[in-house]
């Protein structure tokens, strides 16, 4: 680890080896540490000996502290073996299936992959680390996050429910949102990107109706968030870097939703909607005309969000979109 990264610096203490790099503008007090029972630091890294055909068990904790006293610290609180086994089984905690989303093929390894790792591999790759394939570097993308939580929903709301509020907090007052965006640290505001997407801020209409759909949590649609504000993108700009500046403008989740079916519809001479950046394929930004792939998703979400505002007794957008 560190090997060839000459910015990271490497140290050795008892059991735990410590990382830190300080140059780094806003982690660089931090200090990452890797550290055991029953081990001892080689070259290799942390070793655990047992002898020849015996068993034997020891413990490993991977953490990070904002300094070395902290993460000092956090070695000395997991000395404590009960302490250890009770943070363990939180963390099984958070990850069981507590719907009980089961299947029983007669594959053990289809069914294991199915009830347990993909829901993990959701929470941990996508939701947490925010590191997948063509998405590594920790960034919230607009759609991205959206999509992983709606995964999740029936087997937990919660998450869904976070990153939809989320959404709404990185959706500016126009009904476009950033595409992605980074959690600013130390003060500094988060830090993203404006586009000129045609399908990003569609994907939160898309999550409020999968929520809604699954949990009949009609409150949560009241709940009042903030828009971002900034200056429109100039005319010669496909997509800017800003940083996130809080509107003073507060709607509801349905409102914000309103916003983003209004921004949507733009369409073209065959009543399509206009082609944006990406049209949910980031590889397709210098494409323009009508997409078919929009439109369908447009009358998709807009047909689902009809049936919210019938209950909500908005009519007029019932019969609108």
């Amino acid at each position: 680890m560190g090997r060839g990264l000459k910015t990271v610096n490497k140290t050795v203490g008892g059991n735990a080896v410590f990382f830190s790099n300080p140059l780094n503008s806003e982690f660089g007090k931090s200090v990452c540490v890797l550290f055991g029972n029953k081990v001892r630091v080689s070259a290799e890294g942390l070793v655990h000996f047992c002898e020849k055909g015996a068993e034997s068990k020891c413990r490993f904790v991977l953490g990070c502290e904002k300094s070395p006293n902290r993460a000092h610290a956090l070695i000395k609180i997991f000395e404590n073996p009960q302490r250890y086994e009770t943070e363990a089984e939180k963390v099984k905690n958070f990850y069981k299936n507590e719907n009980g989303i089961q299947i029983n093929t007669g594959n053990k390894e289809f069914d294991l992959f199915f009830n347990n790792f993909l829901q993990y591999q959701i929470r941990t790759c996508r939701l947490l680390a925010r590191s997948a394939f063509y998405q590594s570097g920790g960034a919230y993308g607009f759609r991205d996050q959206l999509q992983d939580a709606a995964a999740l929903v029936c087997l937990d709301e919660r998450p869904l429910k976070h990153q939809i509020i989320r959404a709404c907090r990185h959706q500016f007052e126009e009904g476009d949102a950033m595409h992605w965006w980074h959690d600013g640290f130390g003060g500094r505001a988060d830090e993203g990107i404006r586009s000129r997407s045609s399908d990003d801020f569609l994907w939160l209409v898309f999550a409020v109706c999968e929520y809604i759909e699954k949990t009949n949590d009609f409150t949560f649609l009241q709940r009042k968030i903030a828009y971002l504000k900034a200056p429109p993108l100039e005319e010669h700009e496909d997509e800017k870097l800003i940083s996130a500046v809080c509107s003073e403008r507060k709607e509801s989740v349905y409102m914000h939703c309103v916003r983003a079916l209004e921004h949507g519809y733009k369409t073209g001479p065959h009543g399509l909607i206009l082609f944006g950046s990406g049209d949910w394929n980031d590889g397709m930004n210098r494409v323009s005309g009508e997409s078919v792939w929009t439109t369908m998703f447009y009358i998709f979400i807009s047909e689902r969000f009809c049936n919210i505002s019938k209950k909500l007794g908005d009519e007029a957008a019932a019969e609108k979109y």
